[in-house]
C-alpha cells in the first residue's frame, strides 16, 4: 500500500472521528497501521478512537506504541495522560515528565506507569 493510501485511510479514520463514529475511525486506522506498522500518528489517532469507545487496555497499548515509536512527540504523552484520566489515575501522569526526559537521553523506561510517589 503507498503512504497516499495509507494518508487517505488517516484522513478517512480523522472524519469518522470527527462524526463520532469512533468504531469505524478506530477500523480506518487499524487498516493503515497493518500498511505503515511504525507511524506514531495512526496509533496516536486509533489510541484516541479506542478510548471513546472505553478499550482502555487497548487504547493504553496504542499510547505505548506511539510513544515508543515517537519519543519526542508530545502527542503519546497526552494520548496517555488522558487515559489515566478516564481511569482517575491522573497521579501517575505527573511521572511522564521524568520519562520523557529519561527517554530523550537514550535511556530505557522499564515501568512506564510508575506512581507518583515513587522515587
Amino acid at each position: 500500500m503507498s503512504s497516499e493510501e495509507v494518508d487517505k485511510l488517516k484522513d478517512e479514520g480523522n472524519k469518522l472521528f470527527a462524526a463520532k463514529e469512533w468504531l469505524k475511525s478506530a477500523s480506518k486506522y487499524t487498516q493503515a497501521i497493518k500498511a505503515d506498522p511504525n507511524n506514531a500518528v495512526l496509533y496516536s489517532n486509533r489510541s484516541a478512537a479506542l478510548l471513546k469507545l472505553l478499550k482502555v487496555t487497548k487504547a493504553t497499548e496504542d499510547a505505548d506504541t506511539c510513544i515508543k515509536l515517537k519519543p519526542e512527540w508530545e502527542k503519546g504523552y497526552f494520548r496517555k495522560g488522558a487515559i489515566l484520566e478516564e481511569q482517575d489515575k491522573l497521579g501517575e501522569v505527573w511521572e511522564w515528565p521524568k520519562v520523557y526526559a529519561l527517554l530523550l537521553q537514550g535511556k530505557q523506561v522499564q515501568d512506564t506507569h510508575i506512581q507518583a510517589n515513587s522515587q
